[in-house]
């Protein structure tokens, strides 16, 4: 129920809220995430070091969570509540000390920031998470986290970011989504593939590969979504085209996204809303 919107701030080791309500929307907090020796101002993608936060996944609850990729140093995944009622007064002070603009606190102070937990070993690169479905022992979901270069997904709790599970998958994974199916989908960069895992087995389902006389000589992916049928859609960004995968059918569908441009990579990102309309 909450309408909140979470970016990921990947040159600055923070992550924003905006209140998209307000006239005009306008951010109401930010939170310093990932490591204080990652925190590196004004350096951008891929410099070793550096938390660079990158996905977001948002909870039942409203809480966010956001992977800090890592680069050449210990990844993390950061939780933080998405309702004031779920903050802790750590110095039992009486009072929730927290960001409300657009002025961070320092690592440790804020007290919405619920955990902070290192996963996967150094330079594991996280660059894909999702919330599943969970269960009765964790209502909201639990977290999974892949890793790029172990080509790992780590299941999370939500409470404390502890380790439950890892599960090697036959791809490097760039992103994920969870389904209402009960599974996690993984995709990978550039090669259009998915890859199922059963959020509460972790058994793995096969590779599944776009087939090439869809695709033609232009094979590419970068983000993921899902629709309301539970189609899993990919935007191709090198390729001027989306994808569709209907895990039901096992079938495939694609979108021409052309619209004469000089670069043709008009669809990085990609992502669903509740009227069936996909946006890339």
């Amino acid at each position: 129920d909450t309408s909140f919107m979470w970016l990921p701030n990947t040159a600055e080791s923070t992550i924003s809220r905006w209140d998209p309500s307000l006239t005009p929307p306008r951010e109401i907090a930010k939170y310093r995430v990932g490591l204080q020796v990652g925190e590196c101002p004004g350096a951008c993608c891929w410099e070793d070091g550096c938390n660079m936060p990158s996905r977001v996944s948002i909870d039942d609850a409203g809480n966010a969570y956001v992977a800090n990729r890592g680069f050449g140093m210990q990844g993390t995944v950061t939780k933080i509540a998405g309702r004031l009622e779920e903050c802790i007064d750590r110095n039992n002070n009486g009072v929730i000390e927290t960001s409300v603009n657009d002025q961070p606190m320092n690592y440790g102070e804020d007290e919405c920031v619920l955990w902070n937990e290192p996963v996967g070993p150094v330079d594991a690169v996280l660059r894909a998470l999702a919330v599943d479905l969970g269960d009765a022992s964790a209502p909201d979901g639990y977290v999974w986290a892949g890793s790029w270069t172990r080509r790992t997904m780590y299941k999370l709790s939500p409470e404390d970011g502890r380790l439950i599970a890892e599960v090697p998958v036959n791809l490097a994974p760039y992103g994920v989504v969870a389904l209402g199916t009960g599974d996690i989908w993984v995709s990978t960069l550039d090669d259009p593939a998915l890859q199922s895992i059963d959020s509460v087995s972790g058994e793995r389902g096969p590779l599944i590969r776009a087939p090439q006389d869809l695709t033609g000589d232009c094979r590419s992916s970068y983000g993921i979504g899902v629709d309301l049928r539970g189609r899993i859609w990919l935007g191709g960004w090198d390729c001027p085209y989306a994808l569709g995968y209907d895990p039901r059918e096992d079938t495939w569908c694609r979108a021409d996204l052309d619209f004469g441009l000089d670069n043709n990579r008009v669809g990085r990102g990609i992502s669903a809303d509740g009227s069936g309309r996909v946006w890339a």
